[in-house]
């Protein structure tokens, strides 16, 4: 599942918080009554940067450390054509244990120099056994 662009748990504003965790707990419960174990996941971006990436991204570890265990064991970030790389998503990954969904056509447009073999490799190590198989988005604006 992925919902929409205005789910952000590191917005600076509190009540968009809320909001977006009513809507990921909306989408654990879906999953939860098709019965499905926490393979299958929910993809969220990190969200904005707000001025400061940095502490966006602290602002998200923080946030993550108050949505229940049962939400976050179905949740994956993905890397953004923007704001947040695939490195980003790994460094958060480490400290969150939150496994890296690889968008290949976000990497095409936001990436450090790193080719598509190694961002592989990168994201790939983040995933456990119990999430399931690793996920991969793959689009291409390109005709054909």
């Amino acid at each position: 599942m992925h919902p929409d662009q205005f789910t952000l748990i590191n917005s600076i504003d509190d009540s968009v918080f809320e909001r977006s965790l009513s809507e990921l707990v909306y989408h654990a419960e879906v999953l939860d009554s098709m019965g499905l174990d926490s393979s299958a996941k929910i993809q969220i971006h990190v969200g904005g940067v707000y001025g400061d990436k940095k502490e966006s991204m602290r602002r998200f570890v923080r946030r993550l450390e108050r949505i229940p265990e049962s939400l976050t064991r179905k949740l994956v970030i993905e890397n953004d054509d923007r704001n947040y790389t695939l490195r980003d998503c790994i460094n958060i990954s480490s400290e969150t244990g939150l496994p890296v969904l690889f968008d290949l056509f976000h990497r095409e447009v936001n990436n450090l120099g790193e080719v598509v073999g190694e961002a592989f490799n990168m994201f790939y190590r983040t995933w456990r056994r119990k999430d399931g198989i690793p996920m991969v988005d793959y689009s291409s604006p390109r005709v054909g």
